[in-house]
């Protein structure tokens, strides 16, 4: 009876230590730490939130609540709110996981008018601007003059490619405030220690085609946006609503194709949610879970981003240049006529949902080159 004592002693004592080297930066690792994939692996948590877990368009699950008063859960809620130094509420809690497991949508109702209606020194929506945009560039956490920019060249695109282009150009504007929100938040002075680069973002801003992001500019900003998809850093001390990356990315994606119009199948009903399969051949965005709408983006992104014929000579070297920068590995193209490819930063994002294990958990906590942080020298 005493060695077994000792024994689970021990063992509690290497689990307190190994557990005190986790950094519950978001809700979800830290579940995944203590359950370790045996109640909630991310196949199971499908299950658990959703109603319909085939289905983009699923609502959460009324009677999901038991996950309050599950041992993992409690674990990792309770790190979660030391590591945060607060006392949210078990409601703010299941919310805020729900919303990192892309289990919520963005419906306009869902959102309070005023979050609709941002203003500041980063501009306004235009006062005509559709609803349904509206809420997805805020679900993304995108101001309205990068958003703005970002379907300026989206228009000028299209006219020279297949409009799946929106998909690329979205990295970049999401990197672009990634980039500006670093900046808020670390002291200028450290801005090069931190490896942040800012006048990137100035120049972005002046863009008006992936011509004139320069090479070096779209490398780092595919830098930017990879460390962000591979690495958080205490998300919720500047962002109360944080939202994973990769959602982020498609819901700037969806609000781009909105903003480009529907001359006549409008997917989504007047409020806002999906007309069904047997009465349109498109997808109602801001009805779909932030899961649903991440693989639609990756189908998105598996089409070739492809010159129309009227371009295809004027583009042709320009996109073998720009490929060079978004590939991880080299292309035989045949014509540029047909290419499934990933960025340099796919793998992070088709990788960013799932059970994490353990060593991912540790690894993902490395701060400097793996992300853009703040950094105490």
């Amino acid at each position: 009876m005493r060695n077994s004592a000792l024994f689970l002693l021990v063992l509690f004592t290497s689990f307190t230590s190994y557990a005190e080297s986790l950094r519950p930066d978001t809700l979800t690792k830290a579940l995944h730490f203590y359950d370790k994939g045996q109640t909630f692996s991310d196949k199971k948590l499908v299950n658990i939130f959703l109603t319909d877990p085939d289905s983009p368009y699923s609502e959460l699950k009324n009677d999901s609540d038991w996950i309050l008063n599950d041992i993992s859960w409690m674990s990792a809620s309770s790190d979660f709110q030391r590591y945060y130094k607060t006392d949210a509420s078990d409601q703010e809690l299941y919310q805020a996981f729900t919303r990192e497991a892309g289990f919520t949508k963005s419906r306009p109702e869902l959102f309070d008018e005023s979050e609709l209606k941002p203003s500041g020194v980063h501009g306004a929506f235009n006062p005509r601007e559709n609803l349904a945009v509206r809420a997805s560039v805020v679900k993304a956490q995108i101001d309205p003059d990068i958003f703005y920019k970002a379907l300026d060249i989206f228009f000028y695109e299209d006219e020279r490619y297949s409009k799946n282009v929106h998909t690329l150009i979205s990295k970049f504007a999401v990197a672009s405030q990634i980039i500006r929100d670093k900046s808020q938040s670390i002291a200028r002075e450290d801005w090069a220690k931190n490896g942040l680069e800012v006048d990137v973002l100035d120049r972005f801003m002046n863009s008006y085609t992936l011509r004139s992001i320069s090479p070096s500019d779209r490398e780092y900003l595919l830098f930017v946006l990879n460390a962000s998809l591979r690495t958080y850093s205490k998300p919720y001390d500047d962002n109360k609503k944080f939202l994973p990356t990769q959602y982020r990315l498609a819901r700037l994606s969806s609000a781009l194709v909105d903003r480009y119009g529907y001359l006549f199948d409008v997917p989504c009903t007047s409020d806002h949610r999906y007309k069904g399969v047997e009465n349109t051949n498109k997808q109602c965005f801001v009805d779909m879970t932030d899961r649903g709408l991440w693989q639609w983006y990756v189908e998105e992104y598996k089409k070739a981003i492809v010159p129309k014929p009227h371009h295809q000579y004027e583009q042709r070297n320009f996109l073998s240049r720009l490929l060079e920068i978004v590939m991880p590995i080299a292309l035989i193209m045949d014509g540029l006529a047909a290419v499934d490819f990933l960025t340099s930063s796919s793998a992070a994002e088709f990788a960013a949902d799932g059970l994490w294990e353990e060593e991912e958990v540790l690894a993902s906590q490395e701060s400097f080159l793996s992300e853009i942080c703040s950094v105490d020298l």
